[in-house]
This record gives structure tokens, C-alpha cells and sequence, in this order.
């Protein structure tokens, strides 16, 4: 709102003004349902001081008791005038105007003399001093001028208050029964409960502490309230040197060793022997260290984590000085990761996928799902470029401020400009203190509760993995495939969840968003356009930032050749040049060659060319996963044939020894006097040929997410 390009028109500006002029201090859910006014157009006006609204009295997100002025000098004349008149409505007062009647008067006592039809006249002391009947009346309400009884009763019922604070319900049973029981004495009778296991001592100590409460209290009631947890001796025994110690001794012993009182106690024991104290006994002991401030104590002796889960302050309710979460939609809204329990399978091979990771951003007020991401790569900030883009494909608009852990993707350059691109405030959760992130985290577990836990090839049963065998395996158990679990996630997350109403809430995620959009405004001013400039500020850069040029073959990026005709360039040929790719797109990558940004397309561009961008999307995943899983193979079949080789040459030079001496043997025979033949060995090694993977072929995928589910 205070970004110097927004304006309004100044029309618009006239009528909102001529509207609050017209009624000053009008409510502001009047206002923005007005005729011709926009909710931006008056919270452009609020934020300029154009109209005054009492941020420091009123909250915005309650309009219907926010009240709006011209400005703040006509705010403070209606609250003047308000509270004048709403003295007497408020106030209730039963002063008897009487002659005779003793009244006091700024603390002074005063008697009311004559009763004239304009004028009261009062005496205090043989001063007489005539009073108008308004101004009168104003002191009253005022209470400047109340009545005697009234200063008699307000200890008595500040007494009967603070003796009703420290009973318990038990105590006031009792006290039910013991009224029952006297009460035909009271009332002049004989008593009722001849077979009562109660003196008559006891029963007339009752009625002497009724009749005497009655006479202090004005209840006699009170006077039966058993007073047992007053009985006792209750001061400090033990000498204030010592109780001095014995702190000192407690906060030394708060150390991670966390020894046991046991150990504790001793230890204490041994410190009152040579100082002379008497010993406390373990009962006193136990009670000083559970009157020790419990935070500190579980700070210094379990760590931070664990006296932050047990031992910090929690806001029960939200008040003027509570740190409130989100006010209106897009204000504030979460963004993190999580891998999913769940196994899925290629959609051609019907190969082991694995597990994938599932991004999520949270809107603060509404706990709308602003946009989800699903990969099978790690978290990083490929991930939080695509889950922002997804939230601009919806809604045309980033949040105002997102809210992430403090994971390394979230603090990388390319994020970071993002954000700072589109005007977007980050913040960081404290590390450790996991209820920051609670609107993630307990979406996460929605997630699984109602989905991903109730599907096929979910690994809820890997926790306990020493106890999983072969038959109840979830990798043998597999169906889905990423295209029928994408448009699966998609139904849940935009549909199912966000018009399911919302246990805190008490409606839909969906109807509070919409709700609260129109009363908070629509921020014309942020809208996004998805177009091909923000898609280039999302696109990442690969792991190693570079790639060689190869003049024939282009660069490869994640397993796949890129070309484009600025790499014939002799300039550019063997240089290493920036690359940006789509992890949405397989077919396409920037290169910056020659300061500028160049399309590079692989050999699958003609095949991806025509496809929706769901479809390029999932195809994409899937490739990427499997030339992956093909790379990683590739490895292990390197590593297997270069022991095998090995081998062989070792068996090359004991053949090769074996075949000289061999050569060798005729001539010691003649040298021996003799002649002997060898036939000479041949020894044939067969390898075994290692068939790799088919090619991968895209047309091989089924697009029709009605028939991924696979039976």
C-alpha cells in the first residue's frame, strides 16, 4: 500500500471521503460493502492517513468494530462526546436524594440539606455549599459523590471474594452440610438429625461462627467453610544461611549429568555436617527442587530442544499484545518438505521408483493449500522455485512473506532473488523449535493420515523394518504411478481438502479464503503474470553451475544432450557456459552464451512438443528418475567388469609365464639327455555380456490418468 507507483483515482477518493464525512465514525464492514468502493481503495486511503482509524484501540481484521473518520482530531471529539453520554447508561447508582442523607464527597463527608427544584444544597462541617441538579447528577455518575453504605459494602464484598477464591468444591459441600444440619436451630426449632454423629459442642460452635460471619460478612455462610488447610504450624524452620546454601547448592547441581536425588541428597548431607546445619529430610528436599523454576531447571539438565517442547511459555489466546500469524490471506504463508510413506513404480517399466518428496505451501490464516510440488529429488531450491511458480500458475500472486526452516535451499542466491524480485519477506523459523512450522507439520500429517497411509505400497509398517518380510514388503506391493498419484494430489490438496470444513476454523479453508479476500482486498498491485519473464526468474541453475561445451554433442544436463547453433561458434566451443533448465520441461534448457540466454533443445523436444504441461511435467520426473537410476547402475556395472578384467590380466601373465617356459622345455630336455613334448594349454575365459536397460521411450507412456491405477 505504500509502494510510491500504487495510486487510486481521485474520484474514488472523494466518494470515501464524502462517505465517512457524511457519518462520522462509521463502521468499516459499512464502508467496504459500499457501492462503488473497493476494500484496496480504502486500505490505500487507511495506510496514507487519508482516513484515521485507531490502530492502537482497533483491529482492521475486525471491521465490523473498527470505526473510520476524516481524521484524528474528529476521532478524539466523538469519543469525548460518547463517553459523556454513555456515563449514565453504564453506570448503575442507588443514591437515595433525600434530605438528611449522608453522602461522601471527594473523601469528604457531606449531608444533604434542601432539595430545591434547580438546586441541592449540602453541609459538611457548617459550610453549606447549593449544587445545580445537573452538575449534581454529573458527580454521581462521575462517582466523585457516592453514598456511605457504598463504602461499607465494597471491603465486605471484596472479602466475601477472596474467601470464595481459596475453597474448594469439597469444602463447600461440606459447608451445604453443616448449614443443613443447624438450620432448625437457627430458625428457633428443635434439631432435626437426632442420629448425627456430631457433639452438641461441635453444633453450637456452627451456629456461633454462622451468627458471627453474618455480623463481618453480611453471609453466615461463610462462617461454615472449613478452615483444616489453615491448621498447622507453617513458617520456615530451617535458618535463612542455610536456605541460602541450599539454593546455591540446587543451581550448581543443575548440570546435563542430571544426577539423582538419591545422589543429590548425599552429597547435601555431607555439605550440613561440615557447616554445622541441620540436615533436612528428603521429603524438604524434594520439595526445594520442585520449587526451583521449572524452566531453568529443564533447560540446564535435558537441553534446549526438550525444555522447549515441556517447559516454554504457550499462547493459549490471542490479545492485543500476542503475536498474531496472518491477518488476512497471502499475508504470511509456510513453505516445506517431506518424503512421503508411499512406493510408487515407473509408468512403462512398472520398475521400483522409490519414494518421493512432497513440498507444500501453507497459507497462514486460511490453511489453504496455496500450491504443492511433487519430485524424487531431495529437497533444495529446485523444489521452492517450483512450488512458488505452481502458487502463481493458481492464483497470479505470491504471499507477502513465507515462512521456511533453516535448510540450505532456502538460503541460496537464486531463492533469494526471487523474493527480493517480487518485493516477498523472508523469514526464518528458530531452529529446533518445531511448533513455528506447526502449520506444515500438521498438514503433513493430514496428508498421511487421510491419503498417502491408506494407499497401496505405503511404508507405515518400515518403522518397525527388523519385523517386514519379503510378503508384506511395501516395494512388492506398488501400484501407483506418478501420473494417477500427481492428478491423485492435486484432487486431495485443491478439492477435497479445501472445501472439507476445517476442525479450527469451523468452515472450509476455501469459504474463509474467499470470504476474507473480499474484505481484505484483492492487492491489484501484486498481481504476477505467468508468462515467460517469471518463468525464467524460476528456473534453477544445475548442481555444478556450469557445463562444457562440446561442439558436437553440445552440454549435458541431468544424463541429457543439449544443442543449439551458437555452440558451433569457435569462441564458445569447449568453454564453460552457465545453464538454467525447467525441471518441468526435459526438452529445453538456457545456456547464457554470448550475454545472452539461448534455447538449447534435447532430442526429446520433438516428442515432448504438442503435450500439455502436466504431461511434460510427470514424463520429465520419470525421465530424469530412471537415466538416474540407469547412471547409478551404469556404476556398479563399471566397478563389476573392471574386477573381471582384472582378473583376466592376472590370468594373462600366468599364462604368459607358462607359455615361456614352455618354450623353454625342449631345450633343458636336450640339456637332460632326453626329449619330452607338452602340449601346450589353452584356457578360454568366457565373459558374461551385461544387458543393460532398454532405451527409454516417452511415447511409451500412458497420459490417461483414469487407467495409471494399476489393479
Amino acid at each position: 500500500m505504500l509502494d510510491p507507483e500504487t495510486r487510486i483515482l481521485s474520484e474514488v477518493e472523494e466518494v470515501i471521503l464524502e462517505a465517512v464525512r457524511r457519518e462520522p465514525g462509521v463502521l468499516l464492514i459499512n464502508l467496504l460493502n459500499a457501492p462503488d468502493v473497493k476494500p484496496d481503495d480504502v486500505y490505500y486511503m487507511i495506510a496514507r492517513w487519508k482516513i484515521f482509524v485507531d490502530l492502537e484501540v482497533e483491529l482492521l481484521t475486525e471491521p465490523e468494530r473498527t470505526h473510520v473518520f476524516a481524521d484524528e482530531q474528529t476521532s478524539l471529539a466523538y469519543k469525548l462526546m460518547n463517553s459523556t453520554k454513555n456515563i449514565e447508561m453504564l453506570k448503575t447508582h442507588s443514591l437515595e436524594v433525600a434530605p438528611g442523607t449522608k453522602v461522601f464527597w471527594d473523601g469528604c463527608p457531606w449531608t444533604i440539606a434542601n432539595l430545591g427544584d434547580d438546586n441541592i444544597s449540602l453541609v459538611s462541617q457548617g459550610n453549606i455549599t447549593e449544587l445545580s441538579r445537573k452538575t449534581f447528577t454529573n458527580l454521581v455518575c462521575e462517582q466523585r459523590i457516592h453514598g456511605v453504605e457504598s463504602e461499607i459494602l465494597e471491603p465486605k464484598t471484596c472479602l466475601i471474594k477472596s474467601v470464595f477464591d481459596d475453597v474448594s468444591e469439597k469444602d463447600l459441600a461440606v459447608a451445604i452440610l453443616r448449614y443443613q444440619i443447624i438450620l432448625p436451630i437457627l430458625e428457633g426449632k428443635k434439631l432435626e438429625f437426632p442420629d448425627i454423629e456430631v457433639t452438641p459442642r461441635t453444633i453450637r460452635n456452627w451456629c456461633n461462627s454462622y451468627r458471627q460471619a453474618e455480623q463481618e460478612y453480611g453471609s453466615g455462610y461463610i462462617g461454615l467453610i472449613p478452615k483444616v488447610k489453615n491448621r498447622g504450624n507453617r513458617t520456615e524452620r530451617l535458618p535463612q544461611e542455610m536456605l541460602k546454601d541450599f539454593d546455591d547448592f540446587l543451581i550448581k547441581n543443575e548440570t546435563p549429568v542430571n544426577q539423582k536425588h538419591k545422589v543429590l541428597y548425599g552429597k547435601l548431607q555431607e555439605i550440613c555436617e561440615q557447616k554445622g546445619y541441620i540436615i533436612p529430610s528428603f521429603t524438604t528436599f524434594r520439595k526445594k527442587i520442585r520449587q526451583r523454576p521449572r524452566k531453568e531447571r529443564i533447560y540446564k539438565t535435558l537441553g534446549s530442544r526438550v525444555g522447549y517442547d515441556k517447559a516454554d511459555d504457550f499462547y493459549w489466546q490471542l490479545d492485543m499484545t500476542t503475536p498474531r500469524h496472518g491477518e488476512r490471506p497471502f499475508e504470511i504463508a509456510h513453505i516445506d518438505h517431506t518424503e512421503v510413506d508411499l512406493q510408487i513404480v515407473h509408468s512403462v517399466t512398472s520398475g521400483n521408483m522409490g519414494k518421493f518428496w512432497l513440498t507444500l505451501m501453507v497459507d497462514a490464516f486460511s490453511r489453504r493449500i496455496l500450491a504443492f510440488y511433487i519430485t524424487f529429488d531431495p529437497p533444495s531450491y529446485r523444489s521452492d522455485m517450483m512450488v512458488l511458480r505452481e502458487c502463481v500458475r493458481r492464483f497470479n500472486r505470491l504471499p507477502q512473506t513465507i515462512v521456511t526452516d533453516n535448510g540450505r535451499d532456502f538460503k541460496s542466491t537464486y531463492f533469494q532473488s526471487l523474493l527480493a524480485r517480487y518485493k516477498i519477506t523472508p523469514k526464518l523459523r528458530p531452529p529446533h523449535e518445531s511448533r513455528n512450522g506447526s502449520i506444515c507439520e500438521r498438514m503433513f500429517g493430514t496428508s498421511n493420515s487421510q491419503l498417502f497411509h491408506n494407499l497401496r505400497g505405503n511404508s507405515k509398517i518400515m518403522k518397525n523394518v527388523r519385523q517386514v518380510t519379503k510378503s508384506v514388503n511395501p516395494s512388492n506391493h506398488a501400484v501407483w504411478m506418478l501420473p494417477a498419484l500427481y492428478e491423485l494430489c492435486r484432487e486431495y490438496f485443491y478439492e477435497f481438502y479445501d472445501t472439507t470444513e476445517h476442525s479450527s476454523l469451523g468452515e472450509s479453508p476455501r469459504e474463509l479464503f474467499e470470504r476474507a479476500m473480499v474484505l481484505a482486498g484483492k492487492r491489484p498491485f501484486r498481481i504476477i503474470p505467468y508468462d515467460e519473464d517469471f518463468m525464467m526468474m524460476t528456473l534453477p541453475s544445475i548442481k555444478r553451475g556450469t557445463s562444457k561445451v562440446d561442439p558436437q554433442r553440445g552440454i549435458k544436463v541431468r544424463y541429457l544432450n543439449y544443442y543449439c547453433e551458437e555452440f558451433k561458434k569457435p569462441d564458445v566451443a569447449g568453454s564453460n557456459v552457465p545453464v538454467r533448465y525447467d525441471p518441468w520441461d526435459a526438452g529445453i534448457v538456457y545456456a547464457f552464451v554470448r550475454g545472452h540466454w539461448a534455447k538449447c533443445y534435447s532430442e526429446y523436444y520433438s516428442i515432448f512438443k504438442g503435450r500439455s504441461e502436466l504431461e511434460i511435467r510427470i514424463a520429465t520426473e520419470e525421465l530424469i528418475k530412471q537415466k538416474g537410476n540407469s547412471s547409478k547402475k551404469f556404476r556398479i556395472l563399471a566397478r563389476e567388469l573392471g574386477d573381471f578384467i582384472l582378473k583376466a590380466e592376472a590370468s594373462e601373465a600366468l599364462l604368459a609365464q607358462q607359455l615361456a617356459d614352455s618354450e623353454l622345455q625342449p631345450q633343458l630336455t636336450v640339456i637332460n639327455g632326453g626329449y619330452r613334448t607338452n602340449e601346450r594349454s589353452r584356457h578360454v575365459y568366457n565373459q558374461e555380456q551385461v544387458d543393460l536397460e532398454p532405451e527409454f521411450d516417452l511415447n511409451d507412456i500412458n497420459f490417461n490418468f483414469e487407467a495409471d491405477f494399476k489393479d
